[in-house]
């Protein structure tokens, strides 16, 4: 059975991805796009822009400056930069020198930055003005006895630039080593090289009809797979990319970003997403947007009901199934007639060059229809993991029918339909997905119990209110001593990045264990519901303004009633919810409040105080003018 082509729309100026153009590299390709569209916009944000030629020129600067250092060029090259121009600039850099790259999101704590390096072995650093200070602190933290070389991508140079490196790179190379959460505690890199992403580029490109009047929204951090197709998919082929750093903004401004710049593919983490149409009045007018993108995450009809209300006639949903070590692997097509049948929306097909077999305990076939776990044959899947290679053996398969394939066992489950689609069922493991990003519990688990105040702990994924997954730490204490929610929060926090944060901590007296000594997950008491979740006394709003971001919070956090001193996080919140409220603030107040300064109000009564103290300025500011 073939993908249905029919519900897309054709593009002008499209040019087939031919299979011969994997064979390659991903700068050559880059750089046969800046030949043949200079003047195109590559990459577009609120402020800036760049051409490809001029992103090229920024691009080549870098690449010379690791040359001419003689860096170990078998080490990949740690990025830590500012989302949008100046990351994907190091990127490409590294990518034309024939090394391989580490991106991390900068919004990690220190504690993350440093595991992730460590574990990389990297010895060459590229930042930006924006995280000079950042880098400095991590350095520190590596020792000072430590030979690492730092590249400022805003202060590198221009000579010679225009001359592209004249370095063959073969599509085996290494070209990104992302980092996932680990079940040892410590993050896991898993290696692409050229071939494989170039791979899933091309299948993109020709499917979606990429051209390069494309215009791409980038929402997703450049430390995850998906940012890739955003990112290639539309530079290898004379698009336009559009990062919007969704964790510094509102819903409301991604809704004008959408309209103003004619947007015209988005892609999103189902959870993202239904937190975003959720913002949606109604009237918003999403012509230009052709394809959104939905994926990571198990895909229901009301998923697609949303879709259908607030994207136009001629706008496609496109439901996706991939994983790191393998990249995408099925795809599926929905228009607004399309019916679907379950309350689970199958996956889709497989793509050119994928075959999806579905496996028993014993990893032999099931029978037609049934449940197993769910393994990708082909050619173009990940090159294992960077510096553990004794983690290949219970991930990676070698093909019994022989040849250049091997077989990768995703630890997903699922079945094949009658009609050839994949639904997808969720883990099978201790890995969960929040928020569309892989975690392994029981990385989280080591940092609870790396803590004093922790005896005993263990992490699940718990639907919540809204019926989305988040995570919920039952703990032991180990002292009479009992921290706060908050106070653990932030200890964890310190460690792990956001998406990894508990939203919720329960303290046990013991963890339930079944007869044969395991815990007993099935008999962990369900998390409180409503202000029981906080340890804070009721305090009632005491003026309008209050009352109405009381309304709100409530809202969005699903629990009546909310006190002015209750804290957010105590509350369950997350960094989505946070972008809910404060959209929400923006349209309900017409006031603008910063995402990083709602964070460090986190209750009513603060965030109202910092609200007032904000027209108060705005008032003196403009009787003195």
């Amino acid at each position: 059975m073939q993908i249905d082509h029919q519900i897309l729309t054709n593009t002008p100026g499209f040019i087939p991805f031919g299979k011969a153009d994997t064979e390659s590299s991903i700068s050559a390709r880059f750089e046969i796009q800046v030949a043949k569209f200079p003047d195109n916009v590559a990459i577009k944000e609120e402020f800036s822009s760049l051409t490809y030629l001029e992103l090229n020129i920024k691009a080549n600067s870098v690449a010379y400056e690791i040359l001419a250092n003689n860096y170990d060029s078998e080490a990949p090259v740690f990025i830590i930069a500012r989302y949008g121009i100046p990351v994907i600039t190091a990127i490409l850099g590294v990518l034309k020198t024939g090394r391989s790259f580490v991106s991390v999101d900068t919004s990690n704590p220190l504690e993350r930055l440093f595991d992730v390096f460590v574990e990389s072995d990297s010895n060459l650093i590229i930042t930006d003005n924006d995280h000079t200070e950042q880098t400095t602190m991590l350095i520190d933290l590596i020792g000072k006895g430590s030979e690492i070389g730092i590249i400022n991508v805003d202060k590198v140079g221009s000579n010679k630039s225009k001359e592209n490196p004249e370095i063959s790179i073969s599509p085996d190379s290494y070209a990104q080593i992302l980092y996932t959460s680990g079940s040892t505690g410590k993050p896991k890199g898993i290696i692409r090289n050229h071939r494989s992403i170039l791979n899933s580029i091309r299948n993109a490109t020709n499917v979606y009809k990429i051209s390069p009047n494309e215009k791409i929204l980038l929402v997703t951090s450049h430390s995850f797979g998906a940012s890739s197709s955003d990112i290639f998919g539309a530079l290898l082929n004379g698009g336009t990319v559009y990062p919007f750093p969704l964790n510094q903004r509102s819903f409301s401004q991604l809704t004008h970003w959408l309209i103003n710049e004619e947007i015209t593919m988005c892609h999103f983490v189902a959870t993202t997403f239904r937190h975003f149409v959720e913002s949606l009045s109604g009237d918003e007018d999403f012509q230009k947007i052709r394809i959104v993108r939905l994926g990571g995450e198990v895909i229901r009809k009301q998923d697609v009901d949303k879709f259908k209300k607030h994207f136009s006639d001629q706008c496609v949903l496109r439901i996706g199934y991939a994983s790191t070590e393998t990249g995408s692997i099925c795809w599926n097509f929905i228009g607004k007639d399309t019916e679907i049948a379950g309350e689970i929306v199958p996956v889709g097909i497989p793509l050119d060059g994928v075959e999806v077999l579905i496996f028993d305990e014993e990893h032999q076939p099931v029978p037609p229809g049934d449940i197993g776990e769910i393994a990708v044959r082909s050619r173009f899947l990940s090159q294992g993991y960077w510096k553990k290679t004794h983690l290949n053996e219970g991930k990676f398969l070698p093909d019994p029918e022989g040849g250049d394939k091997d077989i990768c066992l995703t630890g997903d489950l699922g079945r094949i339909l009658p009609d050839g689609q994949l639904e997808y069922h969720g883990r099978k493991d201790n890995m969960v997905k929040i928020r569309g990003l892989r975690i392994e519990t029981r990385e989280i688990e080591e940092n609870l119990l790396s803590l004093d105040s922790i005896k005993d702990a263990v992490v699940v994924a718990q639907e919540d209110r809204f019926n989305e997954k988040r995570l919920v730490a039952y703990t032991v204490l180990s002292s009479a001593n009992e921290p706060s929610i908050i106070e653990l929060r932030e200890a964890i926090a310190n460690k792990l990045p956001d998406y990894m944060v508990p939203s919720s901590f329960i303290f046990l007296d013991s963890l339930p264990l079944t007869s044969s000594g395991k815990i007993n997950k099935l008999a962990l008491p369900a998390p409180p519901e409503g202000r029981l979740i906080s340890g804070q006394d009721y305090v009632a709003p005491k003026n309008e303004l209050e009352t109405t971001l009381v309304h709100i919070f409530e809202k969005h956090l699903g629990v009546n009633p909310i006190g002015i001193k209750d804290n957010f996080f105590e509350l369950g919140g997350h960094s989505l919810t946070a972008i809910q409220i404060v959209t929400d603030i923006e349209e309900s107040l017409n006031r603008s409040i910063p995402i990083p300064e709602f964070i460090k109000a986190l209750t009513v009564e603060k965030l109202a105080n910092s609200l007032q103290s904000k027209d108060q300025l705005s008032s003196f500011l403009y009787l003195v003018a």
